[in-house]
């Protein structure tokens, strides 16, 4: 008995064909560029980890209760540092809603380029902000989600050991050394909470990105109608949907492995042009102090090209990925990705 072909099997190849075809035949700086700014917002913003209180303190006194009620308290001492750090929490709200919002609508500008091959930014954005909107409330609720999950679980998992922990210094040492298996146990108990449901929250987001985004394009589904119909389509053919997932997990950690080689030598090529940058900034110093002001716009052009540099390497394998969902979606339904202009199936184009 023949097994019938698995649906995410043939993507692998179409998806790299389509995008030897859209980055490479012909080869366009102008095209990266623009596709580059596209995926840059379509892939949302990275969570920057703040430094620690206990990093920025000058004093080596370890980070304690009294020194948080005496760092709160001098906080709400003053009117001027509450506006400011109101006036900072706003701002970075702003920011990142502004982000989630701008990621909906580039997501759609992806789709459009990557289908037609004629990649723009202005007109794709205008046409899609309606439906970005409604891209950012999804994005809002899985952000909040998540955020509570980790906040939620997390802060129980702390206060847990830290309770037993501070318990443990007025017992005996039986007690401590009892402690210490207990908040192991915690911890262990936490994250194997913890993870299984950052899996699911992260497998709900990659699905609604790779399939009910197409849908509100080319079928102009609404948001919940477009979430519904994923959830018909992985009802009806699991086995399909779970050989993706593992597919895809391997496509990435070879381009990962792949790509981490490519950053650790565009890395040393930038450090060692920023060890030289600073090597001259501190000789500029020794004579005068305002002989740095030179080295700044330097440094802040070296920052940004390092980016642009990192987004340039990482653009086919972005692309690949987005390709290979596609298609892998496309094998239900043709109309569910409809490809145009140059990448439009070789029966469309022989029609029109």
């Amino acid at each position: 008995m023949i097994m019938p072909e698995l649906r995410a099997i043939n993507p692998v190849k179409t998806a790299l064909d389509r995008t030897i075809k859209l980055l490479f035949k012909p080869f366009d700086v102008w095209l990266w560029v623009k596709l580059v700014i596209i995926t840059l917002f379509s892939g949302g913003s990275q969570a920057l980890n703040p430094l620690d209180y206990t990093q920025n303190n000058s004093s080596s006194e370890p980070l304690t209760g009294d020194s948080i009620n005496h760092f709160v308290s001098y906080l709400m001492s003053s009117p001027i540092l509450i506006a400011l750090t109101i006036g900072i929490i706003i701002l970075i709200t702003l920011v990142i809603l502004l982000l989630l919002y701008l990621k909906g609508v580039f997501s759609f500008v992806l789709l459009n380029a990557i289908t037609s091959g004629n990649v723009q930014i202005m007109k794709p954005f205008s046409d899609n902000m309606r439906r970005g909107f409604k891209v950012f409330l999804f994005n809002v609720l899985i952000t909040i989600v998540s955020l509570a999950v980790t906040v939620l679980l997390g802060g129980a998992i702390l206060l847990s050991v830290l309770w037993i922990i501070n318990s443990a210094k007025t017992s005996g040492v039986i007690w401590t050394f009892a402690a210490i298996w207990i908040a192991v146990g915690i911890i262990m108990l936490g994250i194997a909470l913890l993870l299984p449901l950052l899996l699911i929250i992260g497998l709900a987001n990659g699905f609604f990105y790779d399939f009910a985004l197409p849908l509100m394009l080319f079928k102009n589904m609404g948001l919940k109608e477009s979430i519904d119909h994923v959830f018909k389509l992985v009802k009806m053919e699991p086995v399909e949907f779970i050989v993706y997932v593992i597919l895809r997990w391997v496509l990435e950690a070879a381009s990962g492995i792949l790509m981490l080689f490519i950053i650790i030598f565009i890395m040393a090529i930038f450090i060692v042009a920023a060890a030289a940058v600073a090597v001259m900034a501190i000789a500029a110093a020794s004579v005068s102090i305002w002989l740095i002001i030179p080295f700044v716009p330097v440094i802040l052009i070296g920052f940004i090209l390092l980016i642009v540099t990192l987004a340039l390497v990482s653009l086919p394998v972005n692309i690949y990925l987005r390709y290979y969902s596609l298609d892998f979606l496309r094998s239900f339904d043709a109309g569910y990705v409809q490809y145009t202009g140059r990448f439009a199936p070789s029966e469309d184009r022989t029609v029109a």
